[in-house]
C-alpha cells in the first residue's frame, strides 16, 4: 500500500486528502559483491543465492561488483548457478578501463565444475566483464535458457588475456537454449574464449535455435594477432538450429584461429540453416597472418541449407591458413549448402597466398551444393596448397560451381592453387559454370590443370574463362592443360548459345585434353612392411612406351623393381594371383645406349632377377618384362625383348591421384 497525495475537488469545492490503492511494484534491486570470499555476506555466491530469490517483475536485479583493488580473484569451490534473471556486471568493478579485471578461478576442482550454469527458468540473464578460467567443467553453461547476453568476458585465459588458463571443457556450453547472444558488434561486447580443453563454444539440441555468436576472438589471444587455441573445434554446432556466426555488420564477424581441431565445426543430420558470414577463420584479426586452424577452416556434415558467406558486400569470410582444407562438406545431408562470396586461401590484401594446407573447398559424397554465384556471390579461392576445388565420390551429384575466381588474386596477380583449379573426381550430372551472363568461372594460373574431370557423369563445362584473366585479355595460363577430360564419358564442354561456350587459352598444355582412364586393382607396398608405400596397378595389354607413356600421364611410371623385397612382393602380391602364365611390362631399358640399363623412374640400377641366359639383347631387345609362369611362380623372372603389345605393371606414389581404384577389368 502506497500513500499518494491526491488532490480532488468536491461540489463545495473543499479539498480533502485521500489514500489511493496502488498495484504493488517490485523495483530493481542491485546485489553488490564487496569481497572475494566464496561464500558469506558480500560474497558472489551470496549474491547469486539472494538475486535468485528475489522476484523479477519490471527489473531485472543486477549483481555489482566493488571488490578491493588487490583482492580481484574470486575462488570459486563449487559452481554457482543461476535460477532467476540477474545480470552480473562485472564492468561495475572501479578500475575497469575497458577490459575484464574481476577473475572467477576454478583452480581445477572436482571434474565437471562449471563456473556459471544458467538454467531454464532464468532467461534473459546477461553475464558481463568477468575472466572466468581453470575450472574443471564449462566455463559458462547455458542449459535450456532463452535470451542470455554473455558479452565482454574472456573465457580460458587470464587477465591479459594472453596467457593459457583454459577451463577443462568448453569455453561456453549452450544446451537447448534459443535466442542467446554470445559477444556482440562493439569492442566492449567482445569475449575471448581460448585456451580451452575441449571446444571454444558448443551448441547441441534441436531445440536450441536461433543463437547469434558475434564479434569474438575464438583461439586467439586479446591483441587478436596470437594464437591461444582451444584444443578442440573453436565452434562446434551439433544438432542445433539457424545458428548465426558473424554477420555482415561492421563488428559483427569473429576470429576464429589457433584451434587444435576445426575452426568451425557444423554437423549432425538435425543441424541446418548456420549461417557464417563475416569471420577470420585461420587469420589474425588483421587477415594477414596465418594463425590457422589445425585441421579445416569450416567443416559441415550430414547438416542441411547452411550458408558459407552469401550474396552480399561483407557477407563473405576470409578462410585462410588452415591445416587442411578451407571448407570441407561431406555427406548426403549436406545438400543445400551454399559457400558464397569468400576469400579463400588468400592474404586479405588479396594480392598473395595465405594457403590452406589442403585444397581451398573440397566437397565429398554429397549433393545439390552451391559454390558461388553472380556477382558478389562468387568466391576467390587462390594459393591453397591442393586443389582449388575438390569435387568426388561417385555418389556425388548436383554440384554446380558458379561465378568463382580460382587461381587469381587482385592486382593482376596470379596466386596459384599448387594443384588443379577444379577437379570432378567420379561425379555426376554436376556443372562449372553456366550458360547464363555471370555465372561462368574464372580458372587461370593454376600448377596443374585448370580444370580436371576424371570418370564418366554427365557433367557440363560452360562460360568459363580458363588461361585468361576476368577479363579475358591477359594471359594467366595453367601450368598444364586448361581443361583435362579422364575417362569423362558424357561430360559437355560448351553448349549452343554464345554464353555457354567456353574462352580456352594461355594454358601450358593443351587448351583441351581428352584422355582414358587407368582402372584396376591397387595393390599397395605398406612401409611398415618395409615398403615404399607405393602403389601399383596391372593394365591389359599395349607396347612398353604406351604403358610408360600412360603411366606418366597420370604421375607415375612402369615399375621398378630395385630390391630382392620388391621383387617378392611383385611376385607374390600381384602376380600370385593370375592363374595364366604371361609376361609384364617394368620399366627397365638400355635403348639409351647398349648394356647400360636404367629405371624410367631414374632409380639406380643396383639389382635384377634376370632369368638364366637374360639378358641376351637378341633381335635388339630393349625392354623388358617378367616372364610369369603359374605352373612355376617362383620363377617369376626378367626377360629382355623387342616391343610389342604385353601386359604391364604400373607404379605411382604413395600420394598419388590420378588413377581410380576398384575395377577389375584392368584397361586405358
Amino acid at each position: 500500500m502506497l500513500l499518494t497525495p491526491s488532490c480532488t475537488e468536491n461540489r463545495n469545492s473543499r479539498r480533502r486528502l485521500i489514500v489511493e490503492s496502488l498495484e504493488q511494484r517490485q523495483l530493481l534491486t542491485t546485489f553488490t559483491v564487496v569481497n572475494s570470499n566464496d561464500s558469506g555476506e558480500g560474497s558472489l555466491r551470496q549474491a547469486v543465492i539472494d538475486a535468485n530469490q528475489h522476484p523479477n517483475d519490471d527489473e531485472i536485479d543486477r549483481i555489482d561488483f566493488d571488490l578491493p583493488a588487490d583482492d580481484l580473484t574470486i575462488n570459486v569451490r563449487r559452481g554457482l548457478s543461476i535460477t532467476d534473471a540477474v545480470h552480473i556486471d562485472g564492468t561495475s568493478q572501479p578500475g575497469f578501463n575497458g577490459t575484464p579485471i574481476v577473475v572467477l578461478d576454478g583452480q581445477n576442482r572436482s571434474t565437471g565444475n562449471n563456473a556459471l550454469t544458467i538454467e531454464s527458468v532464468a532467461g534473459g540473464s546477461t553475464i558481463r566483464g568477468l575472466v572466468i578460467h581453470q575450472f574443471s567443467g564449462s566455463g559458462i553453461h547455458i542449459d535450456g535458457s532463452d535470451n542470455n547476453v554473455i558479452a565482454g568476458n574472456y573465457i580460458g585465459t587470464d587477465a591479459t588475456g594472453r596467457t593459457d588458463l583454459g577451463n577443462s571443457q568448453f569455453g561456453i556450453l549452450i544446451e537447448s537454449g534459443s535466442d542467446n547472444l554470445i559477444g556482440g558488434v562493439i569492442d566492449v561486447d567482445r569475449n575471448i574464449v581460448s585456451g580451452n580443453g575441449q571446444a571454444g563454444i558448443f551448441i547441441s539440441s534441436p531445440t536450441a535455435l536461433r543463437n547469434a555468436i558475434r564479434g569474438n576472438y575464438i583461439g586467439v589471444s586479446s591483441t587478436g594477432r596470437t594464437a591461444l587455441g582451444n584444443s578442440g573445434n573453436g565452434i562446434n554446432v551439433n544438432g542445433a538450429l539457424q545458428t548465426q556466426i558473424g554477420g555482415s555488420a561492421d563488428g559483427a564477424g569473429n576470429v576464429i584461429s589457433g584451434n587444435g581441431n576445426h575452426g568451425i565445426r557444423i554437423g549432425d543430420t538435425t543441424t541446418q540453416g548456420a549461417i557464417v558470414q563475416g569471420n577470420r577463420i585461420g587469420t589474425d584479426v588483421t587477415g594477414r597472418l596465418d594463425l590457422g586452424n589445425s585441421r579445416t577452416g569450416v567443416l559441415v556434415v550430414n547438416s542441411a541449407a547452411n550458408q558459407i558467406g552469401g550474396e552480399n558486400g561483407g557477407d563473405g569470410n576470409q578462410i585462410a591458413g588452415n591445416g587442411e582444407a578451407g571448407v570441407y562438406v561431406e555427406g548426403r545431408g549436406s545438400q543445400q549448402t551454399k559457400v558464397q562470396g569468400n576469400s579463400i586461401g588468400l592474404h586479405e590484401a588479396g594480392h598473395r597466398a595465405l594457403a590452406n594446407d589442403g585444397h581451398g573447398v573440397r566437397l565429398i559424397s554429397t549433393r545439390n551444393v552451391l559454390v558461388g554465384g553472380e556477382g558478389l556471390a562468387g568466391n576467390t579461392i587462390s594459393g591453397n596448397r591442393r586443389n582449388g576445388i575438390l569435387v568426388d565420390g561417385t555418389s556425388t551429384r548436383d554440384i554446380n560451381i558458379v561465378g568463382n575466381v580460382i587461381g587469381l588474386g587482385t592486382a593482376g596477380r596470379t596466386v596459384p592453387n599448387e594443384e588443379n583449379g577444379v577437379y570432378f573426381l567420379g561425379v555426376r550430372d554436376s556443372a562449372i559454370g553456366g550458360a547464363r551472363v555471370g555465372e561462368g568461372n574464372t580458372i587461370s594460373g593454376n600448377r596443374l590443370d585448370g580444370i580436371r574431370i576424371q570418370g564418366p557423369g554427365e557433367n557440363v563445362i560452360q562460360g568459363n574463362v580458363v588461361g585468361l584473366d576476368t577479363e579475358a585479355d591477359v594471359a594467366f595460363g595453367n601450368g598444364r592443360n586448361g581443361v583435362t577430360l579422364i575417362g569423362a564419358r558424357g561430360t559437355r564442354i560448351g553448349g549452343d548459345s554464345v554464353e555457354s561456350g567456353n574462352t580456352i587459352s594461355g594454358n601450358t598444355g593443351d587448351g583441351i585434353f581428352l584422355g582414358a582412364m587407368i582402372y584396376g586393382p591397387i595393390y599397395t607396398w605398406p612401409v611398415e612392411q618395409g615398403g615404399n608405400g607405393h602403389h601399383y596397378v596391372t593394365i591389359r595389354p599395349s607396347t612398353w612406351q604406351e604403358a610408360e607413356n600412360l603411366a606418366r600421364r597420370h604421375g607415375g611410371h612402369l615399375a621398378s623393381i630395385t630390391s630382392a623385397g620388391e621383387q617378392e612382393f611383385v611376385r607374390d602380391q600381384i602376380l600370385s594371383g593370375d592363374n595364366y602364365t604371361r609376361r609384364f611390362w617394368i620399366g627397365l631399358t638400355d635403348r639409351d645406349e647398349e648394356g647400360v640399363w636404367q629405371w624410367t623412374s631414374g632409380e639406380p640400377f643396383e639389382y635384377a632377377s634376370w632369368h638364366q641366359g637374360e639378358p641376351n639383347n637378341l633381335r635388339d631387345e630393349d625392354f623388358v618384362h617378367i616372364n610369369y609362369f603359374s605352373g612355376n611362380p617362383r620363377l617369376a623372372n626378367w626377360n629382355d625383348t623387342d616391343s610389342y603389345s604385353d601386359y604391364a605393371i604400373l607404379e605411382f606414389p604413395a600420394d598419388a591421384k590420378d588413377f581410380i581404384p576398384g575395377a577389375r577389368d584392368n584397361a586405358e
